[in-house]
Formats: structure tokens, sequence, C-alpha cells
């Protein structure tokens, strides 16, 4: 990430808002390496930079604005917010970890990457972020999400026959957050 990037990022979602992505994309790192090592569970994977990114900027605004009428008042904006800082968490995630001798990928696809990582795992991961990734255009609409979905069943499938059951419910919701993420971070 250059420092033009950085500034934008400051610019387009606060200081609090990225300082709280940083803290949450170490501790998400964190927990993925000790506590949730192993486990495969999608959506929990994927979901886990956003719930914290919630949880965390609620309680940053909780504790700078102890005014409740405040929090009242600007609680759909706290929500946004938080919900960036979790995309912004999945970004920060991935450009860690195209530092770690993966594969070159790019920004986007090591946003994919992020997000699957509870699914798939080294070469195979990759390759999924790959093809994941092209699916989402610019426009990230309905029907980016329904060409991931379509990726992910492909994968699904496949490990299926292998013996690993993946929910097609858990597809949608992982599909969906693709693009909702990478529609936040425009990467």
């Amino acid at each position: 990430m250059e420092e033009s990037e950085i500034f934008q990022l400051l610019g387009r979602y606060g200081v609090d808002a990225v300082l709280v992505a940083a803290a949450v994309a170490v501790a998400v790192r964190i927990l993925r390496q000790t506590l949730f090592k192993g486990k495969t569970n999608a959506v929990l994977n994927a979901a886990l930079p956003f719930a914290l990114g919630l949880l965390l900027f609620a309680a940053v605004q909780c504790a700078a604005h102890p005014c409740a009428d405040y929090l009242l008042e600007n609680a759909a904006d706290i929500l946004r917010r938080g919900f960036a800082a979790g995309c912004l968490a999945t970004l920060f995630g991935a450009v860690l970890s195209r530092f770690t001798g993966k594969k070159p990928l790019s920004a986007k696809e090591s946003v994919v990457r992020e997000l699957l990582s509870g699914i798939a795992s080294g070469k195979e991961l990759d390759e999924l972020a790959v093809k994941a990734a092209a699916c989402v255009s610019e426009a990230y609409s309905s029907e980016d999400a329904e060409r991931v979905l379509k990726v992910l069943c492909v994968y699904a499938r496949e490990k299926a026959s292998a013996g690993t059951e993946i929910a097609e419910e858990d597809m949608r919701v992982l599909a969906e957050l693709i693009v909702r993420t990478l529609e936040t971070t425009a990467v």
C-alpha cells in the first residue's frame, strides 16, 4: 500500500476507522493463527473482521462520546463506519498476506483470498481467489455476487466429492461479502 493510498483511506473513512481497522487486522491474524486454527467454518472466518470491526469501532465511539444521545443519533453512521473498518481490516490483512511469500496476487485477488481463507488453503486458495475476483466487475452488482457464487459452488461440489461439505447458504453469504468488501474498499 502506497502512502497516497493511506491518505485517501484516512480522508474517506476517518482516522478512527482506519486505526480500528489496523487493530482488527492484527487481531484477526492472531485469532486465525491460534484460536481458529484448523477450524473451517467459512462464514465465521470471513465474518470475523467485520464483527470485530463493528464491535471495536462502536466501543471507540462509546468511549469518545459517552453521551447516549450522540450514540443514538449517529447509530447508522457508527454501523456504516464499523462495517467499513471490517472491510479495511480485510484489505490490511490482504496486504499483510502479500508479503508472506505466497503467490503474488493483485490487491483485489488478495482481498478475496483473505475472505476465502476459511474454505481453502495454499495454492488452491490462490486459484479460487483469482477465479472469484475475476467475477466481480466495477459495478459491484447482484450479478457479480451470482457469478462469484457459481465459482464457489463449483469449488464446493469438488470438495464434496472429496468428503468435505460446504453449505450453499455459506457460499451465498461469502459471495455477497466478497462483492460488498471489494465495493467498500474499491480495490
